[in-house]
């Protein structure tokens, strides 16, 4: 399959040397793209019903032999949690099991490294749990995510942690800066405290929300036909491209994604 590679703007401190990674999503369609079309429905059952073990090794077998070193790796975890009038209450067992088994088993017997994208814009519920006026929901919502950050605390399979893919940038977002700042600040410093070899992000940001850099340690951007310059970012941070292609559809060009060049 072709390959895109796009360079960092500011390099990241890794030593890095042909770091080239891939958006997983795109090629197994049981832990990402829907059939119908639409992202969302793609994750419902990934990790559970439609786990398949053989599949996934195989599509990472075929990337690691094209060169890949990071993946990309879609949970939308809020698909495998259990909830009361408080929010967050547990992860689906089955589920945290299958994602032990890609972290722990797949990922080392190829030598890859996985970047988790933890949460996916189009499950916006959330956001009723970050504009509540209970706080019972607002840290059980944190709880959801350091949940997953310690129980893969410096795990060396990971190379970092997207906690929402495009929440940031996604239409009907009703948070306020200061919300936004406060939440992901929380989420960021939990995940510090334990895994302070990983790097955070809150995802794609737009080019002039340098007010999350306290809770990131880089600038993740997507970039498409429609989200404007690169160069028009304003923030001192490592610039990451973790989403490129052209305006003709997820799936296509939208597939090639470099987590560092």
């Amino acid at each position: 399959m072709a390959q895109q590679v796009l360079k960092l703007i500011k390099p990241l401190p890794l030593g890095l040397t042909t770091p080239l990674g891939f958006n997983f999503a795109w090629i197994v369609t049981h832990l990402g793209n829907a059939t119908q079309g639409n992202f969302g429905g793609g994750y419902q059952f990934g990790f559970t019903s439609q786990w398949d073990e053989i599949d996934i090794y195989n599509q990472l077998l075929l990337l690691q032999q094209s060169g890949v070193k990071y993946v990309r790796i879609w949970l939308t975890m809020s698909n495998y949690i259990t909830t009361d009038s408080n929010g967050f209450v547990s992860f689906n067992p089955t589920f945290l099991a299958n994602l032990d088994t890609l972290i722990n088993v797949i990922f080392p017997s190829l030598g890859l490294k996985a970047y988790v994208c933890m949460e996916d814009n189009y499950y916006t519920f959330q956001y009723s749990w970050l504009a509540t006026q209970n706080s019972a929901q607002w840290n059980n919502y944190i709880k959801q995510y350091t949940t997953l950050f310690s129980r893969y605390a410096n795990n060396p399979n990971i190379w970092g942690w997207d906690y929402f893919n495009e929440g940031v940038v996604a239409g009907g977002n009703p948070l306020s800066h200061a919300t936004m700042l406060a939440f992901f600040s929380a989420v960021y410093n939990a995940g510090k405290a334990v895994s302070p070899i990983h790097y955070f992000s809150v995802g794609q940001r737009n080019s002039g929300d340098s007010y999350l850099d306290p809770c990131c340690d880089m600038f993740d951007w997507h970039q498409y036909d429609d989200t404007g310059n690169v160069n028009t970012i304003v923030s001192n941070q490592p610039i990451v491209f973790t989403e490129f292609g052209g305006n003709v559809g997820e799936g296509v060009l939208g597939a090639n994604t470099p987590v560092v060049q």
